[in-house]
């Protein structure tokens, strides 16, 4: 059995690290003998550096084969930039001077990542591609060598150094998928720019890499698994020149098939339940697919089958606007690169008819999420509300159970606020983002859900215990519990929210009740997006000019409320539609006092367009609203 990599020392146990991932150390070798020993990890007909090149420049396609790289595509990236070493992710630009530190980050924690994931390969390529200056692809080049030079695979053993170099094993699958893109179509294009003792090199430094992923991918589960076998499919579809490519193939296959019976729920989601993830994961599935037709092997007809119910769920949580429904650590604006990716001929290809077909109001019983709208050939006008009756997740996690997103005539309304930053340093909002107080549901007493405490809750291992029904006039209603207790001490107060669609004229009724025992304040929040909010006795009104949202309340069922935005002691009423991104947002506050359970209470949620409220509400909205 292989030891773990705890087990070993890197920084002194070098030969042991290089036998364990087929390998050689280079330190000190000539010419000759550097050649000899990188050619016996190639397929044994290449014969020497000029063969490997000449096998690379015949298969290249020249091209991203399917769907594009892994890497999410960040067009803040200037090419001219680059070459001077200033990169910019997420908003934060450094200049990293004239020899870069890999291991060094100037940023927030996810900026080192995003260095070493090398997204800045597609601006060269297409730089170059556009403008025919070769000094864009030397670059490119220059960059990998580089990032060669001054790291060790030995430093992905104990005692490690950066968290973004070695340490993470997904920047390497990402960054491998990448160079093995780039390398593809610069030897397609030109060559004669890559010389066969500097291709030879590289493709060393490949094999490396990729013995690594095999090596260290069963320590980990969840997207992580699907990330590292897909950068090594990837990669080995791009450069079909090493030796070991059948066989890892084949246990890539094995283990994503494992992956799959793990963490794909019956209904389609993935099981970490954050639709960010969750497409993730549909991603990585996309490019197997599309690996596997330059692979010693083609993908197993199971992948491409289980592909298509998560493509399904895709469609559901991504509001009519184009956001995303972005539950748990999720990032709104992901629904742009959903859409996107939908429309990809082999994501239409595995949806079938489902590709076009209208989508109506529809129920996910292991993820709990349940969609109440009026039917998607609206278009973006449609009434859309997504409710999260789930359990916890069994990743990237927020106490959020019971809330909703909701969108009406092209603008979505309540929202999920997001994720900021994704580090617990001091300028970063995910601490509260994640809490219940940020969301749109109910605390007990001041008191967050804890659903993180009950682990074996964390995935639904047979159908939830929901309240579903959809009626043939277009009605529907769903319903869900959270009852794993508040704050740390897991207050024993439950938590039951029915929300109902009303086809006629269009609006939803939502029902929370708190039972248990003793007397408590509960309170109710509505995370609105960012806009104006205002408030009177009974009702809060969205500002917007085009399409808005009323929310009526009884005054005599609550002592108070109020409107919070950008608050920071503390936090409240904040929004973050993707990475290092946040806004102001109002969040409305609902509080009922020392009251005894158990407590009920109604809120009626009525959108309109226009900029302000008719005079007149519908009758059906009235009598729901005890007006």
């Amino acid at each position: 059995m292989k030891p773990k990599r705890g087990e070993i020392d890197g920084s002194r146990e070098r030969a042991r690290v290089y036998e364990l991932l087929g390998g050689f150390d280079a330190r000190g070798m000539d010419a000759a003998t550097f050649e000899r020993r990188a050619l016996e990890l190639l397929s044994p007909e290449i014969g020497s550096a000029a063969g490997a090149h000449e096998a690379l420049v015949r298969t290249a396609p020249g091209r991203a084969d399917g769907v594009h790289s892994l890497q999410l595509r960040i067009r803040t990236q200037r090419a001219d930039d680059i070459l001077a070493h200033r990169f910019d992710f997420y908003g934060e630009s450094y200049d990293l001077g004239p020899e870069i530190d890999w291991e060094h980050n100037p940023g927030n924690a996810h900026w080192g990542h995003d260095l070493s994931r090398f997204s800045f390969l597609d601006p060269l390529w297409e730089a170059y591609a556009e403008r025919g200056d070769a000094k864009y692809a030397r670059k490119a080049l220059d960059l990998i060598l580089d990032w060669i030079a001054k790291t060790d695979v030995c430093d992905a053993f104990p005692p490690r150094k950066s968290p973004y170099v070695w340490r993470s094993y997904l920047n390497i699958a990402i960054h491998l998928e990448a160079w093995a893109i780039f390398l593809s179509r610069l030897l397609a294009r030109a060559p004669d720019l890559v010389a066969p003792a500097v291709l030879l090199r590289m493709l060393k430094s490949v094999h490396e890499q990729l013995a690594y992923l095999d090596y260290v991918i069963p320590e980990t589960r969840g997207n992580w698994v699907t990330i590292g076998i897909r950068g090594m499919l990837a990669t080995l579809s791009q450069l079909p020149v090493f030796r070991a490519a059948p066989a890892w193939t084949a246990t890539a296959y094995e283990r994503l098939d494992a992956a799959l019976d793990e963490q794909l729920l019956p209904d389609g989601v993935q099981d970490e339940l954050a639709p960010s993830y969750h497409f993730v994961v549909v991603r990585n599935l996309l490019g197997i697919l599309a690996a596997g037709r330059r692979l010693p092997a083609p993908p197993p007809e199971k992948f491409r089958s289980a592909v298509r119910p998560m493509l399904v769920y895709l469609r559901h949580v991504q509001a009519p606007d184009g956001l995303l429904a972005a539950f748990n650590d999720s990032d709104p604006e992901f629904g742009s690169r959903i859409l996107e990716a939908l429309r990809e001929p082999e994501a239409r290809a595995l949806l079938g008819d489902e590709a076009d077909a209208e989508l109506r109001s529809t129920c996910f019983p292991y993820a709990g999420v349940m969609t109440l709208r009026q039917g998607s050939r609206h278009g973006r006008d449609e009434l859309y509300l997504c409710f999260d009756g789930g359990p916890f997740g069994t990743g990237h996690q927020h106490e959020d159970k019971l809330s909703f997103w909701l969108c009406a005539y092209g603008r979505s309304l309540i929202v999920d606020p997001g994720r900021h930053l994704y580090d617990w340093s001091e300028r970063s909002f995910y601490e509260y983002l994640k809490s219940t107080a940020a969301h749109s549901t109910v605390r007990v007493d001041g008191r967050d859900q804890n659903s993180r405490a009950r682990r074996e809750t964390w995935r639904a291992r047979e159908p939830l215990p929901l309240r579903w029904e959809a009626r043939p006039d277009g009605g529907v209603t769903a319903g869900a519990e959270y009852d794993l207790g508040y704050g740390p001490d897991a207050l024993p107060v439950v938590h039951r929210r029915e929300i109902r669609f009303v086809p006629e004229p269009g609006f939803w009724v939502l029902d929370d009740e708190a039972t248990g025992t003793g007397r408590h304040e509960v309170e109710s929040r509505l995370q609105f997006a960012p806009g104006e909010l205002r408030l009177e006795a009974g009702r809060a009104y969205t500002g917007h000019s085009n399409a808005n949202l009323l929310v009526l309340f009884a005054p005599t069922v609550w002592d108070a409320w109020t409107v919070m935005s950008g608050e920071r002691e503390p936090r409240t009423g904040w929004y973050s539609p993707g990475i290092n991104k946040l806004e102001p947002a109002p969040q409305l506050v609902l509080r009922a006092r020392d009251r005894a359970l158990p407590f009920r209470a109604r809120l009626v949620l009525y959108p309109y367009r226009g900029a302000e409220p008719p005079a007149e509400l519908p009758e059906a909205v009235r009598k729901e609203a005890g007006l």
